[in-house]
């Protein structure tokens, strides 16, 4: 393991002691499986990825007066909801 893989490695440790949700994959697996939760982990690093789980992206599109669409947050100020299109990312 070189130092670069150290570095991305001690950033999962780190989040999964901190209580982040964690997925990993076999070399053979083609999806992430959630890492269950409780009882203790033992680290495969030479054989197995692991990764902070994804969260998807949401995001709001406003229609402006000229037609175009603007990209929003939740928080920003919306006059009319009946036009408002809310986006939410899929992560598989």
């Amino acid at each position: 393991m070189n130092r670069e893989d150290t570095r991305k490695a001690i950033k999962v440790m780190r989040a999964y002691v901190n209580g982040a949700e964690m997925e990993y994959k076999h070399p053979y697996g083609k999806k992430w499986v959630q890492l269950s939760r409780g009882g203790d982990l033992s680290w495969d690093w030479s054989s197995v990825k692991y990764r902070i789980k994804l969260q998807p992206r949401e995001f709001w599109l406003f229609p402006v007066s000229n037609g175009e669409l603007r990209v929003g947050r939740a928080h920003q100020h919306i006059d009319d909801f009946a036009n408002v299109i809310k986006v939410r990312e899929v992560i598989e």
